[in-house]
């Protein structure tokens, strides 16, 4: 019973001005769901600067449930709500290029939550789904990350895995603070 065809994206990056490697993928399946409510979207070379393209790459997964309406909205809105409305600021120490990509990540993801509660499906309450996020910015040689949900972002180097995001799991002493 369980669907097991996979959805996988995936593929390798050098970067010329660091010289490193990355190899990514993303993977979803059905299982046993009525239907697939996962998304996922890998886009290399986004230009996200107000210099034209940098180098950015932008990895992001949905986790959908109760249907697939949300995560395929996100899927279609965020990366270009970004880029229309945000530029990232590349210049400057570590931490003000990271605040910038933090900034620029976290109110995208407010504004097309946002944006989804006016879509007439879940307004009307017709379409009660829901979707947690993960994304990423790969640029040169630094990994941005956001997230928002139970979804989780890790890195394998050396193959050893690293987890760069935290879930959002409302047994969490910070969530139950947060959710208060």
């Amino acid at each position: 019973y369980p669907h097991q065809q996979k959805d996988t994206t995936g593929g390798n990056i050098r970067t010329p001005n660091s010289k490193l490697f990355y190899a990514y993928a993303a993977t979803s399946m059905q299982g046993r769901r009525k239907s697939q409510e996962d998304s996922h979207l890998i886009e290399m070379n986004v230009d996200c600067t107000d210099e034209g393209p940098y180098d950015h790459h932008f990895m992001m997964v949905c986790d959908g449930h109760g249907g697939d309406l949300a995560a395929k909205k996100v899927k279609e809105m965020l990366l270009p709500h970004m880029l229309e409305t945000k530029k990232i600021d590349i210049h400057g120490t570590h931490k003000e290029r990271y605040k910038s990509y933090s900034n620029v990540l976290f109110k995208s993801v407010i504004e097309v939550d946002s944006k989804l509660l006016d879509l007439d499906p879940i307004k009307s309450a017709e379409d009660k789904s829901g979707t947690t996020v993960n994304c990423a910015f790969v640029a040169e040689n630094e990994i941005i990350v956001a997230n928002c949900g139970d979804t989780r972002c890790v890195v394998s180097r050396n193959a050893v895995a690293t987890d760069l995001s935290q879930d959002h799991k409302p047994n969490r002493l910070d969530e139950i603070e947060r959710i208060k």
